[in-house]
């Protein structure tokens, strides 16, 4: 579970510093399509007049010529806000229909709202359009990807051996400690590392970037709880690592000497 959560963060700190990135990217690619087919409709007028989402404007009725027309752009006051939903209105059908080679997204506004089918032309210029990435964006498109496999192949295993009914069975002291705190996911650095009887917080989130404190402190609480029984102290029970000038001493005093007490011909005495 650390591992998984250790991976989660580096995860998130890598989809933050791509977010930009990849925005600047899609900008691009998304200006080129929107040329692209431009390009095209302009060189034929009937790809423009068949895309524009219009009816043909209508002759006025032969018995009076004082008829109002069918087809009026200033229309009424409200005739923009209908406008509107009707575009929504194809935009949401079309994207429900739309099987095409260039992602929805990236389509042009007048592509996807028009409920005229796009011309082959239009959309083959529109999916050969290219937009270069760098080499750094490249490897750190596969450092996401690792992060992200790892993460979730971490949080597959441990999901099969540590969760809240084994907790339970195994370890009633800390998964009472979690499951009756008042603790919030924010606030890691409020129990006590040592404390056997506080508060704690089972991690349950790592896609943020957080919880490691807490999975630390959950494992910290495991052993001391596992090894209660058996005179586990904890950091009171750490044997101390020598310092230097001990060690040099108890090497002077070890069994048989120094080397040229023990080998005459090393400390330069007659044979």
């Amino acid at each position: 579970m650390i591992e998984a959560f250790i991976q989660g963060r580096n995860m998130h700190f890598s989809v933050k510093q791509l977010d930009p990135e990849m925005d600047k990217v899609l900008d691009g690619a998304s200006k080129k399509i929107s040329a692209a087919a431009a390009a095209i409709m302009e060189g034929d007028a009937s790809f423009a007049g068949g895309l524009s989402g219009k009816a043909p404007p209508m002759l006025p009725s032969p018995s009076s010529t004082t008829s109002t027309p069918v087809n009026r752009d200033d229309g009424t006051p409200g005739s923009s806000s209908t406008r509107s939903a009707q575009a929504a209105a194809n935009a949401a059908h079309r994207r429900q229909t739309y099987t095409g080679s260039v992602p929805f997204e990236l389509l042009p506004e007048q592509l996807q709202t028009s409920s005229a089918p796009i011309p082959s032309p239009v959309m083959n210029a529109m999916a050969a359009v290219t937009e270069p990435v760098g080499l750094t964006q490249v490897q750190n498109l596969k450092d996401l990807t690792r992060d992200y496999s790892a993460t979730a192949f971490c949080i597959e295993r441990s999901q099969q051996t540590l969760n809240l009914p084994v907790l339970r069975r195994c370890f009633p002291n800390t998964w009472a400690r979690m499951m009756y705190s008042t603790l919030l996911p924010t606030e890691e650095h409020e129990p006590d590392f040592e404390d056997e009887e506080g508060e704690l917080y089972w991690p349950d989130q790592c896609i943020n970037g957080e919880g490691i404190g807490w999975v630390c402190l959950m494992g910290k609480a495991m052993i001391q709880e596992f090894g209660k029984p058996y005179g586990y102290k904890g950091l009171e029970g750490v044997v101390p690592k020598p310092k230097p000038e001990e060690s040099k001493d108890k090497g002077s005093h070890r069994p048989g000497g120094s080397l040229s007490q023990r080998n005459p011909i090393a400390s330069g005495a007659p044979r």
